[in-house]
């Protein structure tokens, strides 16, 4: 793939951006239990219509391939938040080190590791190689029902539920749970650039009709109103309820990206959001210190301050930290540059 695509790379902007900010817990608002809804969908959906590029068919390259993308960079990005957490916080004990690049190397499973982002980088790693072999089926319909599947037996059959208390190594039993929105964005996206195209006027009726519904719906949605809960809970229908309420609010970024095809700042930092993942605990506390330095307190004051904020740290992680954390996974660690590299992951 030689061009990159600019409205998907406004959909990671929006999606770096609502990681970010959910990250920064309550003091965001309403906004905090809106992304909670479809923020992390949302990352492995547009990591999924890019599988359609991905022509790799023998499983060793593939694997190799992967590891230099994703988990070279996971591991990178892990030891220096682990250099700086031990230098933030002033961590002498080799105890604490010790478990800490202990769960490094279990993959950071959510929610038991510091550096909150990173779980993404190897649950995306348990997911393309997941992928690798569903994707032989060949049947969309079949493979949208095999993960589906795995997504029951996220929520049914592996306890605790990965979605509320993951603890297997490298996220896997998380990928079953997201793997599902990894293949809607595989199966959908030749359908979707097709839409996007608008050639003729059925396709502008059903782009913006189901774009301003999606609007609708998301906007009700972050006021804490939720049509899909009152639908009656028929052969387990309330299941799939997280699913469905995820991909309409995902439209409308796709809609929304869509009509913004040209704001180049989005598309700058939609290209890196592999790096941007893994600098969100580095940036987040660097900026802290740095205004606690200039004895400036950081006071949100507002939910707005706090979208305002994390519109900043992308803008100053994309333009001050992404171009060195390039070059040293790049030069250093073997990886070759590729102009793909970020819209495959």
């Amino acid at each position: 793939m030689k061009n990159r695509i600019n409205w998907v790379d406004i959909i990671k902007f929006f999606g770096i951006f609502t990681i970010y900010l959910g990250h920064f817990g309550e003091v965001a608002g309403l906004g905090y239990g809106f992304v909670y809804s479809h923020h992390v969908p949302l990352f492995f959906l547009v990591s999924g219509c890019m599988e359609i590029y991905n022509q790799e068919k023998n499983l060793g390259k593939s694997v190799i391939g992967n590891i230099k993308k994703i988990v070279i960079p996971f591991f990178f990005f892990g030891i220096v938040s682990i250099v700086f957490n031990v230098l933030l916080n002033n961590i002498s004990s080799l105890n604490e080190i010790k478990n800490m690049l202990i769960s490094l190397a279990k993959g950071a499973i959510r929610n038991d590791f510091f550096a909150g982002g990173l779980w993404f980088l190897t649950c995306l790693f348990v997911i393309k190689l997941e992928f690798y072999f569903i994707k032989k089926v060949k049947i969309k319909s079949l493979i949208i029902i095999i993960c589906l599947c795995m997504y029951y037996i996220s929520e049914r059959v592996i306890s605790p539920r990965p979605i509320l208390q993951p603890h297997w190594i490298y996220n896997i039993d998380s990928s079953f749970y997201y793997i599902i929105f990894y293949a809607i964005g595989y199966v959908s996206f030749p359908k979707i650039q097709k839409l996007f195209q608008l050639e003729n006027k059925r396709n502008h009726i059903i782009f913006y009709t189901a774009g301003i519904m999606s609007i609708l719906y998301a906007a009700f949605l972050f006021f804490g109103k939720d049509f899909l809960t009152k639908i009656p809970d028929v052969l387990y229908i309330s299941l799939f309820i997280p699913i469905v309420r995820a991909v309409i609010v995902i439209w409308m970024y796709f809609f929304v990206a869509r009509c913004c095809n040209n704001i180049q700042v989005m598309v700058d930092i939609g290209k890196n959001t592999l790096y941007l993942c893994g600098t969100e605990y580095i940036i987040k506390n660097v900026m802290a210190c740095i205004i606690s330095t200039l004895c400036l307190g950081l006071n949100f004051i507002s939910p707005i301050s706090v979208y305002i904020y994390t519109y900043i740290l992308l803008l100053l992680a994309n333009k001050y930290f992404v171009p060195i954390e390039k070059r040293i996974i790049m030069r250093h660690m073997c990886l070759r540059k590729n102009k793909n590299f970020s819209h495959k992951n």
